[in-house]
């Protein structure tokens, strides 16, 4: 384990309020979404945690309608260390196939 993947000082939030994180860099603010929030074809259902890259989210995929979790990563913070952990994880469960584990329906970047 690295010092960034161990210092996760990141405060518990609910849907209204900013959380920081020091993981791999600068405290970075993880921005928040509301119910009825869009995002690149997901509409925010409601909060679900946050972690070490950022925020998860319960919502619905327009097309093909259907319940996902959303992962949003942290504002500010997308470090080239950050990315290829992301693309990764993202890589690892789309290999995956097992009722307790997430399945990647879609994953990339939404510039705002």
């Amino acid at each position: 384990m690295t010092d960034d993947e161990s210092t996760h000082d990141i405060q518990p939030t609910g849907p209204d309020e900013v959380a920081t994180s020091s993981v791999g860099g600068p405290r970075a603010a993880i921005v928040t979404f509301n119910p009825g929030d869009r995002i690149a074809g997901f509409t925010v259902v409601d909060f679900i945690g946050v972690g070490g890259m950022g925020a998860v989210y319960r919502a619905t995929q327009a097309a093909p309608s259907r319940e996902v979790a959303l992962k949003i990563i942290r504002a500010g913070a997308l470090s080239p260390q950050l990315l290829r952990r992301f693309e990764f994880e993202v890589e690892i469960l789309g290999r995956l196939q097992h009722p307790g584990i997430a399945q990647i329906y879609e994953a990339g970047a939404n510039p705002t």
